[in-house]
C-alpha cells in the first residue's frame, strides 16, 4: 500500500477545538483547534464549519509538504 496524499487524508485524526468568545474583533467568538497528532496544524474560524473546512486545506497542505520532504507523518492514535 502506497501512503499517498489520499491515503493520510482518509485517516480519522483527532480534531480538538473550542468556541473562543473573549476576542473584541469577533464578538460573536469564533472557533480554534487543530488536529492532536499533527504538531503545528492549528486555524480558527468564525462557524464551526468555516473551521472544519480551513482545518481541511491545513491538513492537505501540511501532509503535502511532510511527503515533499519525506518526513514521517503521524497517523492518528
Amino acid at each position: 500500500m502506497t501512503k499517498d496524499i489520499d491515503y493520510y487524508m482518509a485517516l480519522p485524526y483527532t480534531v480538538e477545538y473550542r468556541h473562543v468568545t473573549d476576542d473584541q474583533k469577533y464578538p460573536e467568538g469564533y472557533y480554534y483547534g487543530g488536529i492532536v497528532e499533527l504538531d503545528g496544524c492549528k486555524t480558527d474560524g468564525e462557524t464551526v464549519e468555516e473551521f472544519l473546512a480551513e482545518l481541511e486545506l491545513l491538513k492537505r497542505d501540511y501532509i503535502e509538504f511532510k511527503l515533499e520532504f519525506g518526513d514521517p507523518i503521524p497517523e492518528p492514535r
